[in-house]
C-alpha cells in the first residue's frame, strides 16, 4: 500500500540455503541449514533442516480497511424514484450513501448537475420519460453515481368544460345528421 519494504519477524530458526514458494498468498520456507561456531576454524557445525514453515506476509489476506475507504467510490442506494410511472408531477428523491461525503447532486437526462444536501422532493416535472443520476463525492476525491429511469404521466383531471365540449360536439353531429336527413326527404 505504501510502495515500500519493511522488516518483518525473523525466520526462526535462522538458516541459509532454504527454498521458498508463495501459494495463495502464504509464503512457505522449506529446508536449509544453519552454521554454529567459527566459520574460519574447523569447529563449525552445519545443521540441515527438513523443516517447512509457513508465513502470511503483512498486508495480505483481508485488505486494510483504510485502503478500501480511501480508494473506493461512495456507493449510492437510490430508494426513490424507482423505475416506474408516476401519476403526479412531484417525485421524492431519496438516497443513502455508504461513507462520508462532501458533495451530492443529481441531473435529469444528462443536463447540468443540481447540488442537494440530502433527500428532497423534485416538483413541477412535466409529463415525459426521465433519466436521473445521483452523484456523491467523498473526502478522498472519489465519485460514485446511481441512475434510474422513470416516467411522469400525470392525467389531466376531468373538468366540467370537458363535459360541455363533448356535449356540444355530439349536438352538432346530431343536428348535421338531421339536416341531411330532412333535406333528402324533401326531394
Amino acid at each position: 500500500m505504501t510502495n515500500s519494504w519493511s522488516l518483518g519477524e525473523a525466520i526462526s530458526p535462522s538458516r541459509d540455503g532454504f527454498a521458498a514458494a508463495n501459494v495463495n498468498d502464504v509464503l512457505y520456507v522449506m529446508g536449509g541449514s544453519t552454521f554454529t561456531g567459527d566459520l574460519n576454524a574447523e569447529v563449525a557445525t552445519e545443521t540441515e533442516f527438513s523443516l517447512t514453515q509457513e508465513y502470511t506476509p503483512v498486508g495480505y489476506g483481508t485488505p486494510d480497511p483504510s485502503y478500501i475507504i480511501e480508494h473506493t467510490p461512495p456507493q449510492i442506494i437510490l430508494q426513490s424514484p424507482l423505475n416506474q410511472t408516476y401519476n403526479n408531477s412531484s417525485v421524492p428523491l431519496i438516497f443513502a450513501v455508504n461513507k462520508a461525503i462532501n458533495w451530492t447532486g443529481y441531473n435529469f437526462n444528462g443536463r447540468q448537475n443540481i447540488t442537494v444536501t440530502g433527500n428532497c422532493t423534485i416538483s413541477n416535472i412535466p409529463n415525459g420519460k426521465y433519466n436521473i443520476t445521483v452523484y456523491a463525492n467523498d473526502t478522498f476525491g472519489n465519485t460514485g453515481s446511481s441512475t434510474v429511469d422513470f416516467t411522469i404521466a400525470k392525467q389531466k383531471p376531468f373538468q366540467i368544460l370537458d363535459l360541455v365540449a363533448v356535449s356540444v360536439a355530439v349536438a352538432v353531429v346530431v343536428v348535421a345528421v338531421l339536416l341531411v336527413y330532412f333535406k333528402k326527404r324533401k326531394y
